[in-house]
């Protein structure tokens, strides 16, 4: 077992009614002995007994903290929804620290993880334009000269941030209407491919369902860190393995191989820096096709779609399956 001393990064944990991914997650925990932990947990849905059971089971697992710690908790009554409960949590978060390490239940960090944010956290702790560091590269064949990289995506598989970064986060995304006029959400960046068709329009059909819908956050926190010419320092191997694929889950239902099956690997200091500050054009394009799915495929079936015929038969064929699937 690996125990870093020098460790002292708060670390949040989102957890809700899974014990057995729960479980896996503490382990980690308490291998690094986190001295300082938040752990957040939403209330069971109304009339799932299931829930009841499963979150009592997590709460055991949590509670159990057999090392030196200072450790506080926000236990829901009442189900607040994964949106309104994770913003909830990280507001509680940040009202207590400047900086810290975000985990759901099902990011299984190694243990060089906590080390690497840790650090990056401290180098980057002035710099405005460095707004989120992220422990998940997805490209498993990535090559580097340096440790981690730069990526206009942050992405929140294991990750970390600060408080004067989280304070640019808005919900509602106020600066949407005015994003969409001028363009400024396509052509703010450094690459010329976020002028390309499929980018524009994949992520413009996103914000419209972000817009008209109580979704969770993600996108929104993407969008804020655009707005703001963000980047995130993301690590060059992949240092989370997602064990959340599943019905239990609310956005990996499906399995999806290039990001269920990805290998952990280790990282140990001290961590070259890239040469330029700004986004690696390779590994942004390689998440905007194989995390968004920002492909030609989805272009052109987002065109057809716009088709009132198409888009009937489209939702029939859809429906169709989806209940022979149920009935199998």
């Amino acid at each position: 077992m690996i125990v870093n001393s020098d460790f002292n990064t708060p670390i949040l944990l989102l957890v809700f009614n899974r014990p057995r991914e729960t479980k896996f997650l503490f382990e980690h925990i308490r291998a690094i002995r986190a001295p300082k932990l938040f752990i957040a947990c939403d209330g069971p849905r109304e009339g799932n007994e299931d829930d009841v059971k499963d979150i009592a089971d997590v709460m055991s697992i949590v509670k159990n903290i057999d090392w030196e710690c200072e450790c506080k908790y926000l236990f829901r009554d009442k189900n607040l929804g994964c949106g309104k409960a994770v913003l909830s949590a990280f507001t509680w978060f940040f009202s207590e620290v400047e900086q810290g390490i975000i985990l759901e239940d099902d990011c299984i960090p190694n243990l060089s993880f906590f080390k690497f944010c840790q650090e990056m956290l401290l180098r980057y702790e002035n710099r405005d334009n460095i707004m989120a560091i992220s422990g998940t590269n997805i490209m498993s064949d990535f090559v580097s000269p340096s440790d981690y990289v730069y990526s206009s995506f942050p992405i929140m598989w294991g990750w970390a941030t600060w408080k004067r970064a989280w304070k640019k986060f808005d919900l509602e995304m106020k600066d949407w209407p005015s994003v969409t006029e001028n363009t400024k959400l396509i052509t703010h960046g450094i690459y010329k491919w976020r002028k390309h068709p499929v980018f524009i329009e994949y992520f413009k059909n996103t914000y419209k369902k972000v817009n008209q819908k109580d979704l969770a956050w993600d996108h929104q926190w993407i969008f804020s860190n655009w707005l703001n010419n963000g980047l995130t320092v993301i690590s060059t191997k992949n240092l989370i393995h997602n064990i959340g694929f599943g019905e239990k889950s609310n956005s990996t239902k499906e399995d999806n191989l290039k990001r269920e099956n990805l290998g952990s690997y280790f990282s140990y200091p001290p961590y070259v820096s890239p040469k330029i500050v700004a986004a690696n054009r390779d590994l942004d394009l390689y998440i905007s096709k194989n995390w968004f799915q920002a492909t030609w495929y989805y272009y052109f079936k987002i065109l057809l779609l716009r088709i009132k015929f198409i888009k009937k038969t489209w939702f029939f064929i859809k429906n169709k399956k989806k209940k022979w699937k149920n009935q199998l």
